[in-house]
């Protein structure tokens, strides 16, 4: 049953993307493959995926948000807005600073962060 109260369309698209991804997942479809390598925000979401969990998982997650991705298009009447490759990086800009210090350091680096100015 499908309504507009908030708690019954989040159920039924819950379910819906469920079934979608096992099914998916069963007959092997692999939509991400030819987006593991694009320069847009699922890119980087499969690559990003695949170095922790595999490239099995990471087509699965990918075809998942496709699918949420269209539903929510459909359901809002929007135009597609990419976040960009960076999307990740620049969520986490502080974090990845101090990963990539540490990383120098312990490589016998000395590091010192200077801002540059915009011109």
């Amino acid at each position: 049953m499908f309504s507009l109260n908030g708690h019954a369309v989040w159920m039924f698209t819950r379910r819906t993307l469920l079934h979608a991804s096992l099914h998916l997942k069963e007959r092997r479809l692999k939509p991400s493959v030819p987006i593991r390598g694009s320069d847009n925000y699922l890119g980087a979401q499969y690559r990003r995926i695949a170095a922790r969990k595999g490239r099995q998982r990471a087509a699965v997650a990918v075809a998942h948000s496709i699918m949420t991705i269209a539903y929510h298009l459909l359901t809002r009447q929007e135009d597609y807005k990419d976040l960009g490759s960076d999307y990740f990086e620049k969520r986490h800009h502080d974090a990845i600073v101090k990963q990539t210090v540490r990383k120098l350091e312990n490589l016998g680096f000395t590091v010192t962060l200077a801002t540059s100015e915009a011109s």
